[in-house]
């Protein structure tokens, strides 16, 4: 799909929502979450409403710097408008506020991972946990980001799947987000974080097998165990099988 298409579908997209935004007098939040076949827009409200969405399928990560920009540079809201940016990277890990040294990250993040080529370390503090997710993301991409919104903090896809869905208590809870190719999961067990990690999936029975390996390496019990699963609207056939398995609620 040519940049220029691109462009008209985000620019229609924003106009979608500012039209919503004047006839309703609301405020709303455009998330714009990247990944490596494209991006996907959302707009909400401040209830947390899905006002309007938009997949847009591209090779994103493979444009140079200044047509990422061209792409993602629109007539943006003038009022009553937040911005959140959300890339999804399979290159992250997650280290505990106390040891945390920003001189540090690239260390901490080559214990576990190879460091791909052209590509820059970020982190998010996640104070709610005491905690710090470091990550990569392509320097391409991040130059355009910042041109494009300076300002606005990048967050990585488990960072946020971390802050708006996982919350202070004591029970034992799966959290899920279906990704085309990949499956993340958070854990928490006794109201402790106990697993942050993702894993590569091509069926349904490969999603449930991670759950079930998981679920039995960390001594969870199925029956009583509460599992969250987001976007399950891009597979409904995950959900189908893991209801079998786990007590799901889909969000």
């Amino acid at each position: 799909m040519p940049c220029a298409e691109l462009l008209d579908i985000l620019t229609k997209f924003v106009r979608t929502i500012k039209i919503m935004e004047s006839i309703h007098g609301i405020s709303y939040t455009l998330s714009i979450r990247i990944h490596s076949d494209g991006f996907f827009l959302s707009g909400r409200d401040e209830s947390g409403r899905l006002l309007s969405s938009k997949l847009v399928t591209a090779p994103i990560l493979n444009l140079p710097t200044d047509e990422i920009a061209a792409l993602l540079k629109t007539e943006m809201p003038a009022s009553n408008h937040k911005i959140r940016l959300i890339y999804e990277s399979d290159v992250f890990v997650f280290v505990p506020t106390a040891l945390f040294d920003q001189q540090e990250t690239v260390h901490y993040l080559s214990f576990q991972h190879k460091i791909p080529k052209n590509e820059r370390v970020a982190f998010n503090a996640i104070p709610a946990w005491d905690t710090v997710n470091i990550f990569t993301i392509p320097s391409n991409l991040l130059q355009a980001l910042m041109a494009t919104f300076p300002g606005v903090s990048i967050e990585h896809q488990m960072s946020s799947l971390l802050s708006d869905h996982v919350h202070h208590n004591t029970s034992t809870e799966i959290h899920l987000w279906v990704r085309a190719k990949m499956m993340d999961m958070i854990v928490l067990k006794n109201g402790k974080l106990f697993l942050l990690n993702s894993f590569p999936f091509t069926t349904p029975e490969d999603f449930v097998y991670h759950c079930m390996n998981v679920a039995d390496q960390l001594e969870i019990n199925n029956a009583d165990t509460h599992t969250y699963l987001y976007n399950g609207d891009s597979r409904p056939e995950i959900e189908q099988i893991l209801n079998n398995y786990l007590l799901v609620t889909s969000r």
